[in-house]
Parts: structure tokens; C-alpha cells; sequence
């Protein structure tokens, strides 16, 4: 049985088939987090988690890291907790540099300040996967643990079921991006394009939103308490003043997919690539009218990713009913060809759009570049963001280590990272289309097929 663990987008190599998300013990993730969460359930941080964080960075992180790299970079982390610089001591050979030697010199910092151990231990920690540079890598320390794997697996949460666009240039302006099925926000009458221009009686306009704490004070207000009421002030197209709208916050449980017909054309959303994702695209494609026309869009744009397996099994499902390469695994110096399993191919023979942007990401760009790359689809759109790192998400000791262990390149070699996925067809979507609540991609993807 191929074992594999949460990731972004999850995966080891060598495995063919992706199942239920699961880590190296073979055991389910939300499982394994349980069970490790009673051996620490004051939630302190402790040489074992400090030598547990070490090791996996040594052994798993996606390029050849010295164990004085790692040693350096937890000491930074230790100096700015403490406000003095820590001198690294120089051994001769790298195997010197260990999580005991560290630990030592945590303890002595205990000794000599007001901190505490699990504060100086956690601070260690995040300074060694911030010395690795890279943004994707992180530590997520235990109280925040269980929600970021919510995150990742999606799920639902309290709120209005709301999605907005921010713009900031050329003038600060808010618009709902997309209205979630069943929610909060739907049954309030809010529409996909309405001009958010107050959250109760904070004004947008009068907000930097380029400052974070302004952006989170709005994103605060919004989410709010369970059952009470927010008041929105928006503006729709046809209207001749705005109108303030109210909002009771509930229970919204998302769904990751959705098909529809537009005319006789099949259009499937992909929100993002939680564990229901498959479920949901299926459930709305095989419930959809016989009497349409063999072409669909796949909307991929907004869809930071997810799942790996999720992402397979979308390509298995619509497009290959044989193994087929989804895409080139780099891991160090090695290079594995990422086989998946065939499926039903239930689009195969469909003339085929997907639909990109800036924040089509992660599972999203496999997808894409997949379809691409075998030819199987167009793509239209803007450049995709770039992210061409797999996370695999390793508990430790109730808290979790999300770990950059994968890089990956599309079948015929392209690199993703940092770059991104050219659509073959390049159509921009600005703050003039969400205005006149117009999507110029959309329209740009019917033509296509019909013609």
C-alpha cells in the first residue's frame, strides 16, 4: 500500500495511486495528530519536539540541508527571542551540530532570562525553518495546529460564505467574488460582482488595505460571532444608490466543486482540492441533463490547490482511463515520473477549456499543466502563480511541521516554480470587468468551443 501524507498537494513518489490522505505510519493524519497530542497535552515544546522538527528537516526537506545550517538557523530564531546574538560555535565535522548541543544551550538561556523553556524551544524551531528560505516551509506551533489541518482538508466554518476581490490600484475598491451555494451570504440576496462599500460603519474607501491590520480589521468584522447579524453596505450594477444588506452568520460548509450548464456547454468550478472535492465534482457532473453538447470549462482560477490525489483523481475521472504522467517529481538530485492510475475518462472526447489566473496554484497547476501538456485541453487565462513545491505536513508531538519535500515540473519538463503555467490563451480580467460585472475569460472560453 502506498503511503502518503498530507501535503498542499500530497505525495511520495513511487506510489501510483493516491488514497485517503494518510502519513508515513500508514495511519489516517487527523488520527495520528490525536494520538501524539496526548503525549504532549500541555502543548510545551520539548527536546523531543525540537529533535523530531530537526530530523525531518535534515532527512525530508526537498534540498540537502547540513545539520550546521539547521543549527544555525535555530540559533537566529533563539537570539531574536532572547533580543542578544548567540555566537555559533564551529565543530569540525557536521554530524557535531545536534539537537542536544542546541537544547543545552536553550536551557542555559532559560537560565539566564525570563523566558520560559517552551517559548524559547518554539522560537528555536521557527528559526530553523526560517534559515531554509523558503516561504512555504513552516512550523506550526500545537495550539494552532488543528486548524491549519482544517485548512488543508477543507471543511466548514462560521461566516457568510463569501469570497471577495480586492483592488488597490488604480483606486481601493472591494468586490464579492464569488457567493457560496447555501450560504449566509446567498440567502441575503448577496450576487457574485456586488461592490462591498462598508462593513457596518467602517468605509472602505477610508481603509489602507495594503496595511495588514487594516485589512484583517474588515476581515474581523465580516466573520464575527455565530448567529449574529453583520450589515454589509453594497452596490450592484442597475442600482442607483447602494443598500445596506443584512447578513446573520451561520454554519457554511463549502462545496469544493460544482458542475453546471451554461446553454449546452458543461462549466465546473473547482473551488479548491479538500477531501470532498472528487465527491462534489461528481455528484454535480452526473446529475447535470444528458441534452448537452460534448464541451466543458473547468474553472481553475482562484484555486490555490490542495489535494494531490484529489488532483489526480479529477484527471483520471475526466480525462485518462489508462496510467498516465501527471507530472515530473524533483526530490534532491533524484527525478521520479509521477504515474497515476486511469479512471472512467468521463470527458474524454470533450473539447476542453480550463481556465487559469495569478491565483491558480499548487493541485491547480498540475492539473493545468497535465491537460496542457498531453494536449487533452486549452488553457485561458492569465499566467498561474508559480507554485511548483509539494508540503508534506508531519505532526510533531501535537504540533507540525509543514515541509516543502517535493518539487515538481509538468510532464514534458516545464518548471512551475516561481514561474508559473502560460495559458495558451491569454485574456486579462481588471476592475473595469468586476464594475460592469463581466467576465471576459469566461466569454473568451464559450467562443471558443462554439466556434
Amino acid at each position: 500500500m502506498c503511503k502518503i501524507a498530507i501535503l498542499f498537494v500530497i505525495l511520495f513518489s513511487g506510489c501510483g495511486m493516491f488514497g485517503p490522505p494518510k502519513i508515513g505510519s500508514g495511519k489516517p493524519i487527523k488520527e495520528v495528530f490525536a494520538i501524539e497530542a496526548t503525549l504532549n497535552p500541555s502543548s510545551k515544546c520539548s527536546f523531543l519536539m525540537l529533535y523530531r522538527a530537526f530530523s525531518e528537516i535534515n532527512k525530508s526537506y526537498y534540498k540537502k540541508v547540513s545539520k550546521k545550517e539547521v543549527f544555525e538557523g535555530g540559533l537566529k530564531g533563539l537570539s531574536k527571542e532572547l533580543g542578544t546574538e548567540l555566537v555559533l560555535p564551529e565543530f569540525e565535522k557536521d554530524d557535531e551540530y545536534t539537537s542536544d548541543k542546541l537544547w543545552r544551550t536553550i536551557i542555559d538561556a532559560r537560565d539566564k532570562s525570563k523566558k520560559s523553556l517552551s517559548q524559547l524551544c518554539y522560537a528555536t524551531v521557527q528559526g530553523a525553518v526560517s534559515n531554509l528560505g523558503d516561504r512555504f516551509s513552516i512550523f506550526i506551533p500545537a495550539k494552532n495546529s488543528k486548524d491549519f489541518v482544517r485548512g488543508v482538508l477543507g471543511g466548514s466554518y462560521f461566516g457568510i460564505g463569501a469570497v471577495f476581490q480586492i483592488f488597490v490600484e488604480p483606486e481601493q475598491r472591494v468586490f464579492i467574488r464569488t457567493v457560496h451555494h447555501s450560504s449566509p451570504a446567498e440567502r441575503a440576496g448577496l450576487k457574485d460582482y456586488d461592490e462591498l462599500i462598508a462593513v457596518e460603519d467602517v468605509v472602505i474607501k477610508k481603509l489602507n488595505i495594503k496595511r495588514a491590520n487594516e485589512y484583517s480589521k474588515v476581515v474581523s468584522l465580516i466573520k464575527g460571532k455565530n448567529g449574529k447579524p453583520v450589515y454589509l453596505t453594497v452596490n450592484r450594477k442597475g442600482w442607483k444608490h447602494p443598500r445596506k444588506i443584512k447578513v446573520i452568520r451561520g454554519k457554511v460548509k463549502n462545496k469544493e466543486a460544482n458542475c453546471k450548464l451554461l446553454g449546452k456547454i458543461v462549466y465546473c468550478r473547482v473551488f479548491n482540492f479538500g477531501e470532498r472535492m472528487m465527491k462534489d465534482f461528481k455528484e454535480s457532473f452526473e446529475a447535470l441533463s444528458k441534452e448537452h453538447d460534448n464541451k466543458v470549462v473547468i474553472d481553475l482560477r482562484n484555486n490555490l490547490g490542495g489535494l494531490l490525489y484529489q488532483a489526480t483523481g479529477l484527471l483520471a475521472y475526466g480525462w485518462f482511463n489508462a496510467r498516465f504522467s501527471a507530472a515530473v517529481i524533483k526530490s534532491r538530485e533524484q527525478f521520479t515520473m509521477l504515474i497515476s492510475e486511469g479512471g472512467e475518462a468521463r470527458l474524454r472526447g470533450y473539447k476542453t477549456v480550463i481556465l487559469v489566473n495569478h491565483t491558480s496554484a499548487s493541485a491547480s497547476e498540475i492539473v493545468a499543466g497535465a491537460l496542457q501538456d498531453h494536449g487533452k485541453a486549452v488553457l485561458i487565462g492569465t499566467k498561474t502563480f508559480g507554485k511548483g513545491t509539494v508540503q508534506a505536513l508531519m505532526p510533531v508531538l501535537g504540533a507540525a511541521l509543514n515541509l516543502t519535500v517535493r518539487e515538481y515540473w509538468t510532464p514534458l519538463g516545464d518548471i512551475v516554480n516561481k514561474k508559473g503555467i502560460t495559458p495558451d490563451i491569454e485574456v486579462l480580467k481588471d476592475i473595469a470587468d468586476f464594475i460592469n460585472a463581466r467576465d471576459p475569460q469566461l466569454g473568451t472560453a464559450i467562443k471558443y468551443l462554439n466556434k
